[in-house]
C-alpha cells in the first residue's frame, strides 16, 4: 500500500495534477462593461428621441438594446442584464441575487460592486418619464407602439427621482447566484 502511495505521488508530480492554476483574473472590471453598455444605449437612445421621439425610442429599446447588451457580454466575457419589479419585458430574467436586492431596496440604495457582481440602480430622470411615466399623458402613437411591443408592459407610472431599476453585471453564468 505504501509502494502504491508513493508510485501515485510520484506520477502525478510529473504530469501537472499535483497543483491546479487558477482561472486568469479578468482584466476588465465589470464597471467598465457596464459603462460601455449603458453609454451605448444612451447614445442611441438621444439619437432616436431627436429624430422620432419616445415612439422611437422605444423601438431602440426593443430593437437595439438585446444586441447591444450581447455584444457587450461578448466584447467583456461577462453576463449582464437591466431588472425592474415593473418590468416593461420580461425577458431575460434577472438572477436571484438581482430579484433580492431589489424586493430589499424598493426605493433604492447602495449598489453592489465587488469584482464579481455589479449593481447599479437605475433612478427615473426627466427625459425616461416620456416613456415610463404617467401613461395617460403619452400620445395614441406611443402607446400604440409600446403595446405592440410589449403588450404585458408594466413599467410606467414612474415619477421623477424614483427607482426605475438596475443595471446588473457578473463574471459567473448563473449571473452571481451563488453570491
Amino acid at each position: 500500500m505504501k509502494r502504491l502511495a508513493v508510485v501515485l505521488l510520484a506520477a502525478c508530480s510529473g504530469i501537472g495534477c499535483a497543483k491546479i492554476s487558477p482561472a486568469p483574473a479578468p482584466t476588465k472590471p465589470l464597471s467598465a462593461a457596464a459603462d460601455a453598455f449603458q453609454g451605448a444605449l444612451q447614445k442611441e437612445l438621444q439619437t432616436a428621441m431627436a429624430h422620432g421621439g419616445p415612439v422611437e425610442a422605444v423601438a431602440v429599446c426593443a430593437d437595439r438594446a438585446p444586441k447591444l447588451r450581447a455584444d457587450t457580454e461578448r466584447d467583456f466575457g461577462i453576463h449582464l442584464g437591466r431588472a425592474s419589479t415593473r418590468r416593461r419585458n420580461p425577458s431575460p430574467a434577472a438572477p436571484p441575487w438581482v430579484t433580492d436586492w431589489l424586493a430589499a431596496n424598493p426605493n433604492g440604495g447602495a449598489g453592489i460592486d465587488d469584482g464579481t457582481r455589479l449593481l447599479r440602480p437605475l433612478l427615473t430622470g426627466d427625459v425616461c418619464l416620456k416613456c415610463h411615466g404617467d401613461p395617460t399623458t403619452f400620445s395614441p402613437e406611443l402607446r400604440n407602439k409600446i403595446d405592440s411591443l410589449y403588450p404585458n408592459d408594466r413599467a410606467t407610472g414612474f415619477k421623477a427621482g424614483e427607482l426605475r431599476g438596475v443595471l446588473w453585471a457578473s463574471r459567473d453564468p448563473e449571473g452571481g447566484a451563488g453570491k
